[in-house]
């Protein structure tokens, strides 16, 4: 018999599952609000990242179940002041975890200031200290990774439900890089839009951006380069590397929905930020620095 251990925060999201054995033939669920984790902190530190040397790649094993080998991933979440939605990111990842294909997942930390780390420390994420700059950010988490397979996520994404399901399968194949079908946590004309702009962009032209997520082998993640340390475009240049040095059949589109925040476009327009997001696009490819682009971007 087994006890479910969930972590929850005091808003009430769901941040860690952890599988343990009952007591006395005793089973059942036992949620832990954030807010009272005092003396039970230590307890669900390690519900993503820790691996006991034994049992041979399993993040969790249930009494009776044989150790077997299986393909698992590290998530990597660059984040900075992510406190309000980190907790969703983390909560998409739990069934992952309980079916063995999360490894661990790694928050790399540019230097928040809200309760970032600590979330991310109670759901059991190892955590490093980088200096601000997602690329960099990206690229600590990569080189600290333990697993062959490697997926990035902003900490404002959320996957759904199926997302294990088709990154199972695919899993297999080790030739190809995996990016998610855009949606927003908005609901409208505009958003819909938006979204479906994005795609015909990732389908015809190959040029996903880094909020639908990227789930690659280490081994080619390696063998393009990986991410180059930009404040800004990060990753469209990764992509632009695997597309030249992979080909455009190397790059997958899950059905899987990836939902990002909807908050710039609501606060700045749709129609004006898609057009500042364009024009900051022509202005990397004419050769702008990231660096420069990324100063008004990251006040906008």
């Amino acid at each position: 018999m087994h006890r479910a251990l969930c972590l929850v925060s005091a808003e009430g999201a769901l941040l860690g599952l952890a599988d343990h054995g009952g007591e006395g033939g005793e089973e059942g669920v036992r949620c832990v609000p954030w807010r009272n984790l005092t003396h039970e902190k230590e307890q669900i530190k390690n519900i993503f990242c820790t691996i006991d040397q034994n049992s041979q790649n399993l993040l969790f094993r249930r009494d009776g179940d044989a150790a077997t080998s299986v393909v698992m991933i590290t998530v990597i979440i660059p984040t900075l002041n992510a406190g309000l939605r980190l907790p969703a990111c983390l909560d998409a990842l739990v069934p992952g975890a309980v079916d063995g294909l999360i490894k661990e997942v790694i928050v790399a930390d540019g230097g928040s200031i809200d309760q970032t780390v600590e979330i991310a420390d109670g759901a059991g994420a190892k955590i490093l200290n980088v200096a601000k700059g997602r690329g960099a950010q990206l690229a600590a988490g990569a080189k600290a990774a333990r697993s062959d397979w490697l997926l990035f996520l902003h900490a404002d994404t959320v996957l759904d439900s199926t997302w294990t399901n088709e990154v199972h399968k695919f899993l297999e194949n080790t030739k190809r890089a995996g990016v998610f079908t855009l949606s927003f946590d908005a609901n409208g004309v505009c958003p819909n839009l938006v979204a479906w702009g994005a795609m015909i962009r990732t389908q015809l032209l190959k040029l996903p951006y880094g909020d639908q997520g990227l789930l690659i082998s280490k081994t080619m993640y390696d063998d393009i380069g990986g991410y180059e340390p930009l404040q800004l475009f990060e990753d469209v240049d990764l992509i632009q590397r695997l597309v030249k040095t992979k080909g455009a059949r190397a790059l997958h589109v899950f059905d899987a929905a990836a939902t990002t925040s909807a908050d710039r476009y609501e606060r700045n327009g749709y129609v004006r930020q898609v057009m500042a997001n364009f024009a900051r696009l022509i202005r990397y490819k004419f050769g702008a620095r990231p660096e420069v682009i990324a100063e008004k971007y990251m006040t906008s």
